[in-house]
């Protein structure tokens, strides 16, 4: 499979949502209503609905807005979880359970759903050799996801960037749509 970098900042400033995919920009949009609590979900829109279907690593949220450039820099890196600025880092490397941890010590730990894992090389330039473990979550695009309980330490009200890397079989490029869902509990 291909793996593409996908990075979705939100700017609270300017209410304003920008998706970048392999560090290009890919969409812009200002999003109506939007109120940055809840729950989130990663691999199901609008609460567990609308499932996603291919393989996820490494998935990242930071504070503030990160630049095209910022985003660039980082398309191939992993971290060890105390960078600072990160709010959640799930490098998704358990292999096993229906857990993920998040390494930031904030406590966002998720909730596997019906995915499996499996291994599969996955392109990196390691920050910490100890965290190259070729490991991601697949999910079916019918019932599979992965859920994060709200939580006080993962503010998504703010600015704040989301990062992951995303494998699927064949994509086209007219086919991407990429929708990342905070619920209100």
């Amino acid at each position: 499979s291909d793996w593409h970098h996908w990075s979705c900042v939100y700017n609270h400033e300017r209410q304003q949502q920008i998706i970048y995919c392999d560090g290009e920009l890919e969409a812009c949009r200002q999003p109506a209503n939007y109120q940055g609590t809840g729950n989130l979900y990663i691999g199901a829109l609008k609460g567990t609905s609308a499932f996603f279907e291919g393989q996820l690593a490494d998935l990242r949220i930071w504070k503030g807005v990160r630049t095209p450039q910022e985003i660039q820099d980082a398309l191939n890196s992993r971290l060890t979880g105390n960078e600072s600025g990160l709010l959640a880092y799930w490098p998704l490397d358990e292999g096993k359970g229906t857990t993920i941890t998040d390494k930031t010590g904030n406590g966002n730990d998720g909730k596997i759903t019906g995915a499996v894992w499996e291994k599969m090389e996955i392109p990196f330039e390691d920050a910490a050799s100890s965290l190259n473990k070729p490991i991601e979550i697949t999910v079916n695009g019918e019932t599979e996801y992965i859920e994060i309980p709200s939580n006080s330490a993962l503010n998504l009200i703010d600015d704040f960037y989301v990062r992951f890397k995303w494998g699927v079989a064949k994509i086209e490029k007219d086919d991407i749509k990429i929708k990342m869902k905070i619920r209100r509990s």
